[in-house]
């Protein structure tokens, strides 16, 4: 039993901790601590409860990157390809805190020792901050080539398959492109002018091809490629690339289905694909194909699964083989179609305007007349006449109408497989908006940010697009593990989730000269935090 006793020397209260217990029966004075004067007690307590210094650093969004990222061995990957001297930080743990930072806060070179600084990563890692300078982190990107960026792509999305369960028989396939801010004159050949899916098309391009896993929604392949370069000449160089590595993931066993939209078609790609064990979906353009709309005289297939989606299914032989084909009509497409072209519509209308003006030359005119009525299908609506040297239009109705329910609305999807059910034709094609989100997360300012891209050369290009595709499979990783357990969050709402659980390191003053008392600790979690806390183990990383 513990009692405060207090003794008087001088007229001087002092104050003891005594502890007593019976010994032999009889209670006894056990110990006895020294406290001190009331006032040094006070300043005892008041130092234990208010600390000289707090501070807040990330500890979630981290620690569930570095969590996913051990799993699948990234920074040993990388420096099973790219070794180093046993001097410093190797390269795999150099870029393997870039694909961390790119995956929840994007920053340059310059600035990642600032983030690293400012998370739990110092204590969970070790690494000194003077370590990752801008320097060192460029000479790091500089041990990895196109050949050893493909073998650790490769081994990280085997690892992945095995760690988180990866059994999809679906893969798809798209490509984009990046604006770059290169100057012209800078000699970098994967930056091009060309066709800008941002619509920049004042700025050199890189382009980006992957390979998504679908359901999963994890790429298991990438390459870039010149930004000029055709979306069918890229796939006929990776097409080969794309077999192997759906082979080496998912096993020999499986039978795998490539998605592709139309921009990939042609007799040769189809006869490539030919060549290959892939079955695949992909889709025609029916204003090359406008025979294909007889279908509609077939008989309509519609589906619960499918809201507002008529089907029409055919035969046809195309590219050299016998292919099914389905035809699509959706009223919601129709609706986004018709009001996209009542833009353009407007858009043309009022450059006729411009050029009816009084003052405009007639060679004007007629240079300029050719390009307002370039789009498809406004020569069928604007009836444009030039008479006396007076331009006039009208908007033709009729035809209006006619295209928006004879033409707008269909798609028209192609299969060699004959055994799926039209419904599975439909969603495997339509998954291809899976990949389009990973496109979209890519060039997303907050998570990934491929641009700005601060590289000007080839091989750093490279490199800079690698570290943005891991890290984008951490995040995607982090979504498959969550949607598992029942949370259907995106990966920017699992991240700001995560960014709430913060460590806190507090300093205690100690009654005598000496180092401060050191107190790490997480702040409380609520309870989709301790789910996600609880689902990815952190716990282990926590102080």
């Amino acid at each position: 039993m513990a009692s405060l006793t207090k003794k008087t020397f001088d007229g001087r209260t002092y104050w003891y901790l005594r502890e007593t217990a019976r010994v032999e029966g009889r209670p006894r004075v056990v110990r006895t601590r020294y406290l001190g004067r009331a006032e040094d007690i006070e300043a005892l307590l008041t130092a234990a409860y208010q600390p000289l210094e707090v501070e807040s650093v990330d500890f979630g969004q981290v620690a569930a990157l570095l969590t996913l990222s051990r799993r699948l061995g990234l920074a040993e990957a990388i420096d099973r390809v790219a070794p180093k001297r046993a001097q410093g930080l190797s390269v795999g743990e150099q870029l393997e805190l870039c694909v961390l930072s790119r995956a929840c806060a994007p920053c340059s070179k310059r600035r990642l020792a600032g983030w690293y600084a400012a998370s739990a990563l110092p204590r969970l890692l070790g690494y000194a901050t003077s370590a990752l300078s801008s320097q060192r982190l460029c000479d790091a990107m500089g041990h990895l080539h196109e050949e050893q960026l493909a073998q650790i792509e490769e081994e990280v999305a085997v690892r992945a398959s095995s760690a988180c369960g990866l059994s999809a028989d679906t893969l798809l396939f798209d490509t984009t492109n990046v604006a770059t801010y290169l100057d012209s004159a800078t000699p970098a050949q994967l930056a091009r002018r060309g066709h800008s899916k941002t619509h920049r098309h004042d700025l050199r391009l890189v382009g980006m091809a992957l390979l998504y896993l679908r359901g999963e929604q994890v790429p298991l392949l990438s390459a870039t490629y010149p930004g000029n370069q055709a979306d069918v000449v890229t796939f006929a160089e990776v097409l080969g690339r794309l077999w192997q590595r759906g082979v080496r993931v998912l096993g020999e066993e499986a039978n795998l289905t490539l998605v592709f939209d139309k921009g990939m078609n042609s007799e040769r790609n189809l006869a490539l694909l030919a060549g290959t064990p892939f079955h695949f979906v992909g889709s025609l353009s029916l204003f090359r194909h406008p025979r294909f709309l007889a279908l509609r005289e077939g008989s309509a297939e519609r589906y619960a699964q499918l809201p507002g989606v008529t089907a029409f299914r055919g035969q046809a032989h195309l590219f050299g083989r016998e292919l099914t084909l389905v035809l699509l009509s959706s009223e919601e497409f129709r609706q986004k179609q018709y009001r996209g072209f009542l833009q353009t519509l407007t858009r043309a209308e009022g450059q006729l305007a411009a050029l009816a003006r009084p003052g405009v030359r007639r060679q004007t005119r007629e240079r300029r007349l050719p390009q307002v009525l370039a789009r498809r299908h406004l020569r069928e609506v604007l009836l444009v006449s030039e008479e006396g040297g007076q331009l006039t239009w009208v908007r033709d109705e009729a035809a209006l109408e006619r295209l928006r329910r004879e033409v707008m609305g269909y798609t028209l999807l192609m299969t060699d497989r004959s055994d799926l059910a039209t419904p599975d034709i439909i969603c495997a094609y339509r998954s291809q908006a899976q990949i389009e989100r990973a496109f979209r997360q890519m060039k997303d300012a907050d998570l990934v940010a491929f641009t700005p891209l601060w590289h000007w050369t080839d091989q750093k290009i490279r490199v800079h697009a690698f570290l943005c595709v891991m890290a984008l499979l951490l995040l995607r990783l982090l979504e498959l593990e969550a949607r598992r357990a029942g949370l259907t969050l995106e990966a920017a709402a699992l991240m700001e989730t995560l960014a709430g659980i913060r460590e806190c390191t507090l300093l205690y003053g100690q009654k005598k000269a000496g180092r401060p008392r050191v107190v790490r600790t997480l702040t409380r979690c609520d309870a989709q935090q301790q789910q996600l806390f609880n689902l990815l183990g952190l716990e282990r990383l926590a102080p």
